[in-house]
């Protein structure tokens, strides 16, 4: 998905990619980090192997953009509702 705006005379675009933390999507990588300003990872919170896989994800995207800040995402409402 990609989203152009402008904000004080400056276009920005945002170009989202969903590769779903799966393995054969590493692959595609290169493509979504070259130009990035800004990566975020997301893992969700009842599931550890997500968490896991977060370090490779970044580990490769490291090596692909140095410029890029990463960022940390989880979804947290579904862990609040299952343990309660």
């Amino acid at each position: 998905m990609e989203k152009s705006i402008i904000l004080r005379d400056t276009e920005i675009t945002f170009s989202i990619w969903d590769l779903g933390g799966q393995k054969e999507f590493l692959s595609m990588l290169p493509l979504v980090c070259n130009d990035a300003i800004a990566l975020f990872f997301m893992f969700d919170l009842t599931r550890k192997s997500t968490l896991l896989s977060i370090k490779e994800w970044y580990r490769q995207a490291r090596l692909l953009n140095r410029v890029s800040s990463f960022n940390l995402l989880f979804k947290f409402h579904l862990f609040i509702i299952l343990y309660r």
